[in-house]
């Protein structure tokens, strides 16, 4: 099954969602965080992402992964982080 993660990282939350191609939500989640705290972004990030990959993907399917960030760029509504290209899993290639 193909499905696409979209991280949102806020000022007071980082929600995530994993959708199909054609929209269909197969998971979400909100992580609320103090922001006067210290918050380990690397370890949530990639739990969340950990999680969802396996609410999303039925058990009898390995999940293959691709890895990516592309930042789109600073506007009123500040930092936009956008969908990265998927890329060949066995090459890298784009």
């Amino acid at each position: 099954m193909s499905f696409a993660l979209g991280i949102d990282l806020g000022g007071s939350s980082v929600k995530a969602v994993a959708v199909t191609p054609e929209g269909e939500l197969l998971d979400e989640t909100n992580v609320p965080f103090d922001a006067s705290e210290q918050f380990d972004w690397a370890r949530r990030i990639r739990q969340i992402v950990e999680d969802m990959t396996n609410a999303a993907t039925p058990a009898s399917l390995s999940p293959q992964r691709g890895e990516g960030l592309r930042v789109r760029g600073d506007d009123a509504e500040g930092l936009r982080l956008g969908e990265g290209q998927q890329s060949e899993t066995r090459t890298g290639d784009l």
